[in-house]
Order: structure tokens, then C-alpha cells, then sequence
């Protein structure tokens, strides 16, 4: 079973869209504690150099997550066979955020 903790980073051209999307992130990270960073165009492009169109910015939603879906497979088909699922609980460790 995999669950990507890497965040969901979403990026933005023009630079009212990125604004509006921020609001929007302040409102949830008040009433509900979403933690975000909001990346400039110059660390946008140092953290993402592949991006090659003009960006203005980027918002990375630091708790957002995904399941693998071939590990999630795999880890049905152990669970069908009876075996025990195979789990790395590194990405669920608390201070994953905090480690660099």
C-alpha cells in the first residue's frame, strides 16, 4: 500500500487566479487549520525547473495525499489471498512535513 504525503501543488499563470486560490486557502486553513504555502514565480521555478511556461506562482497543500493505485491493488490482493497487506509507515509519520 503507498500514500503519497508529498502535498498537491497546484500552479498558476496568471497572477489574480493565484491570488483568488490563496484567499480561498486562508478561509479553509482558518475555520479548518489547512496548512498551504503559497511559492513564488522564483521558487516555483528553483523547486520545479521543468516547469517551462510562465508562472506566476504555485499553492502547495501540504496535507493533500493520494493512494497509489497499483499499490492499492496489490495490497487487496494480499488482503484476498490472506495475506498480511505490506504497509511502510513512514509516509504517516507525524513530523513528515517537518523533515527535510
Amino acid at each position: 500500500f503507498a500514500l503519497g504525503t508529498q502535498g498537491l501543488l497546484t500552479v498558476f499563470r496568471e497572477p489574480g487566479n493565484l491570488a483568488a486560490d490563496t484567499a480561498s486557502h486562508e478561509q479553509m486553513q482558518q475555520e479548518l487549520g489547512v496548512a498551504f504555502d503559497v511559492w513564488s514565480a522564483a521558487t516555483l521555478r528553483r523547486e520545479q525547473p521543468q516547469l517551462r511556461d510562465r508562472c506566476a506562482g504555485a499553492i502547495l497543500a501540504q496535507l493533500d495525499a493520494h493512494v497509489d493505485p497499483g499499490a492499492l491493488g496489490q495490497a487487496l490482493a494480499e488482503l484476498i489471498a490472506g495475506a498480511p497487506p505490506h504497509v511502510d509507515p513512514a509516509p504517516y509519520a507525524p513530523d513528515r512535513f517537518t523533515r527535510r
